[in-house]
Protein backbone atom coordinates (compact mmCIF):
# COMPACT_ATOMS: atom_id res chain seq x y z
CA UNK A 1 0.00 0.00 0.00
CA UNK A 2 1.67 3.58 -0.62
CA UNK A 3 2.22 5.77 1.49
CA UNK A 4 2.68 9.14 1.62
CA UNK A 5 6.39 9.19 0.88
CA UNK A 6 5.17 7.60 -2.02
CA UNK A 7 3.54 10.52 -3.46
CA UNK A 8 6.18 13.16 -2.95
CA UNK A 9 8.44 13.44 -5.96
CA UNK A 10 10.42 16.66 -4.54
CA UNK A 11 10.44 19.87 -2.80
CA UNK A 12 8.97 23.19 -3.77
CA UNK A 13 9.67 26.62 -2.54
CA UNK A 14 7.81 29.94 -3.68
CA UNK A 15 8.73 33.42 -2.69
CA UNK A 16 7.47 36.61 -3.72
CA UNK A 17 8.88 40.09 -2.44
CA UNK A 18 10.13 38.26 0.65
CA UNK A 19 13.73 37.38 -0.37
CA UNK A 20 14.52 40.93 -1.27
CA UNK A 21 14.38 41.52 2.71
CA UNK A 22 16.63 39.63 3.55
CA UNK A 23 20.03 40.44 4.36
CA UNK A 24 22.89 38.99 2.04
CA UNK A 25 23.93 36.65 5.36
CA UNK A 26 20.12 35.28 5.22
CA UNK A 27 19.64 35.29 1.24
CA UNK A 28 23.35 33.11 1.53
CA UNK A 29 21.61 31.17 3.85
CA UNK A 30 18.77 30.49 2.19
CA UNK A 31 20.53 29.19 -1.23
CA UNK A 32 22.57 27.13 1.18
CA UNK A 33 19.80 25.01 2.62
CA UNK A 34 18.29 24.94 -1.10
CA UNK A 35 21.55 23.29 -2.34
CA UNK A 36 21.97 21.32 0.83
CA UNK A 37 17.92 19.71 0.01
CA UNK A 38 17.97 19.56 -3.37
CA UNK A 39 21.32 17.92 -2.96
CA UNK A 40 18.95 14.92 -0.79
CA UNK A 41 15.84 15.16 -2.79
CA UNK A 42 14.67 17.24 -6.34
CA UNK A 43 13.62 21.13 -5.43
CA UNK A 44 12.70 23.51 -7.11
CA UNK A 45 12.79 27.21 -5.82
CA UNK A 46 10.24 29.63 -7.67
CA UNK A 47 11.33 33.27 -6.93
CA UNK A 48 9.38 36.56 -7.93
CA UNK A 49 11.49 39.44 -6.00
CA UNK A 50 12.94 42.52 -7.34
CA UNK A 51 16.66 43.05 -7.68
CA UNK A 52 18.91 43.70 -4.53
CA UNK A 53 20.04 45.83 -3.21
CA UNK A 54 16.81 47.22 -3.34
CA UNK A 55 16.22 50.45 -5.02
CA UNK A 56 18.15 52.24 -7.86
CA UNK A 57 21.42 50.39 -6.94
CA UNK A 58 19.79 46.75 -7.53
CA UNK A 59 21.91 44.27 -9.65
CA UNK A 60 21.69 40.79 -8.31
CA UNK A 61 18.88 38.37 -8.01
CA UNK A 62 17.78 37.02 -4.65
CA UNK A 63 18.46 33.36 -6.14
CA UNK A 64 22.22 33.63 -7.52
CA UNK A 65 20.84 33.86 -11.23
CA UNK A 66 22.74 36.03 -13.26
CA UNK A 67 21.18 38.95 -14.25
CA UNK A 68 22.13 40.66 -18.14
CA UNK A 69 23.30 43.89 -17.98
CA UNK A 70 20.35 45.17 -20.17
CA UNK A 71 17.97 44.41 -17.30
CA UNK A 72 20.08 46.05 -14.39
CA UNK A 73 20.00 49.14 -17.05
CA UNK A 74 16.34 49.06 -17.17
CA UNK A 75 15.67 48.19 -13.83
CA UNK A 76 17.87 51.08 -12.74
CA UNK A 77 16.49 53.37 -15.25
CA UNK A 78 13.01 52.56 -15.36
CA UNK A 79 12.58 51.76 -11.59
CA UNK A 80 12.19 49.11 -9.19
CA UNK A 81 10.28 45.49 -11.32
CA UNK A 82 10.41 41.91 -10.06
CA UNK A 83 12.06 39.00 -12.00
CA UNK A 84 10.57 35.76 -12.08
CA UNK A 85 13.37 33.06 -11.75
CA UNK A 86 13.25 29.06 -11.49
CA UNK A 87 15.94 27.34 -9.72
CA UNK A 88 15.84 23.85 -9.44
CA UNK A 89 17.76 20.72 -8.09
CA UNK A 90 17.46 17.55 -10.02
CA UNK A 91 19.49 14.58 -9.17
CA UNK A 92 21.97 16.91 -7.49
CA UNK A 93 22.22 19.00 -10.58
CA UNK A 94 21.25 22.31 -10.41
CA UNK A 95 19.86 24.91 -12.97
CA UNK A 96 18.38 27.91 -13.01
CA UNK A 97 17.06 30.70 -15.03
CA UNK A 98 14.90 34.14 -15.55
CA UNK A 99 11.68 33.97 -17.05
CA UNK A 100 10.35 36.87 -16.47
CA UNK A 101 9.86 40.60 -15.58
CA UNK A 102 6.35 42.00 -13.60
CA UNK A 103 5.12 45.22 -12.51
CA UNK A 104 5.65 45.10 -8.89
CA UNK A 105 1.86 45.10 -8.43
CA UNK A 106 1.40 42.63 -10.55
CA UNK A 107 -0.66 44.17 -12.98
CA UNK A 108 1.50 43.38 -15.94
CA UNK A 109 4.74 41.00 -16.97
CA UNK A 110 6.89 40.51 -19.67
CA UNK A 111 8.14 37.17 -20.36
CA UNK A 112 12.04 37.72 -21.31
CA UNK A 113 14.02 35.91 -24.61
CA UNK A 114 16.47 33.28 -23.87
CA UNK A 115 19.71 35.89 -23.94
CA UNK A 116 17.95 36.90 -20.73
CA UNK A 117 17.29 34.06 -19.37
CA UNK A 118 20.57 32.08 -19.79
CA UNK A 119 20.39 30.21 -16.70
CA UNK A 120 23.83 30.60 -15.47
CA UNK A 121 23.95 30.49 -11.41
CA UNK A 122 26.52 33.12 -9.79
CA UNK A 123 27.72 32.44 -6.57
Amino acid sequence: MPTADSFVIGLLVTDTYTAVFFSDEQRRRLLELARHWGAIRDLVWISLDPLVPLGAEGRHSVQGLDVPDKLVAEYQRDGVFALLGLVSFEQGQCRGGLLARAHPSGTSMRWLDEASSSGTMVG
